[in-house]
């Protein structure tokens, strides 16, 4: 094989490795050990339930504990509250469940099913996908 061939053989590589590392990070398949993040957009005419979001909300950071059986939260965002669910079912950072009543008094999401945080009528947000999430920070509608 010619130097030529082989210089774009590993061109190619690196060009496959990279936007398999750009999707990965798209997709939160990687993350922190025992930490999940969920991305929210909010409604523009301050409707509950949010179902046309259009602005950018806070992203909710989750660490679930197995041993505790808590989940500790942070909003990351515009009041920076944080806390912890107590009481909780916990398989890993991408299952858990808490007492939907613990959840709704802050606001929260009750439960993280397969990495996907279960939406309610209650939330003051709707659930977007991370990529959705940034379109909409630098202000893509």
């Amino acid at each position: 094989m010619g130097r030529r061939l082989l210089t774009k053989i590993w061109m190619a590589m690196g060009v496959m490795l990279a936007l398999a590392g750009l999707q990965a990070w798209l997709s939160d398949f990687v993350t922190l050990e025992g930490h999940w993040t969920v991305y929210t957009a909010t409604c523009s005419d301050g409707a509950v339930p949010c179902r046309t979001a259009d602005r950018a909300g806070p992203r909710i950071r989750f660490m679930a504990d197995r041993k505790t059986g808590s989940v500790d939260y942070r909003l990351l965002g515009e009041d920076g509250r944080n806390g912890r669910l107590g009481a909780c079912s916990v398989v890993d950072a991408r299952n858990w469940s808490c007492p939907p009543s613990a959840a709704a008094a802050q606001r929260l999401p009750p439960s993280v099913l397969d990495g996907h945080a279960t939406p309610t009528d209650a939330l003051p947000y709707a659930i977007v996908s991370k990529p959705r999430w940034l379109l909409l920070h630098v202000g893509w509608r």
